[in-house]
């Protein structure tokens, strides 16, 4: 996995969406610009994409946000140091 200083796009979207970001169609916009910075099979189990659908499916009333479980991964994610 990709770390967040390679991904700059993906980590601000998952930083913003932590933090509350409520609007639907910006963060649809730079959700597609963040994800072209994942290798295809990358995606679906992203810690930071976790986070940001939780965060849209919370603004849409689907759901009540992310898991304890996808907190944690994205925590770890943000937080692992940088690769030698």
């Amino acid at each position: 996995m990709k770390h967040p200083s390679k991904t700059p796009k993906l980590a601000e979207l998952a930083r913003h969406c932590d933090q509350g970001a409520c609007n639907v169609g910006a963060l649809l916009k730079a959700l597609s610009e963040a994800v072209a910075e994942l290798e295809p099979f990358e995606a679906q189990h992203h810690p930071a994409i976790k986070i940001i659908l939780a965060q849209l499916s919370f603004l849409c009333g689907e759901s009540s946000g992310p898991s304890v479980r996808a907190c944690q991964e994205y925590v770890d994610w943000r937080e692992a140091p940088l690769p030698a």
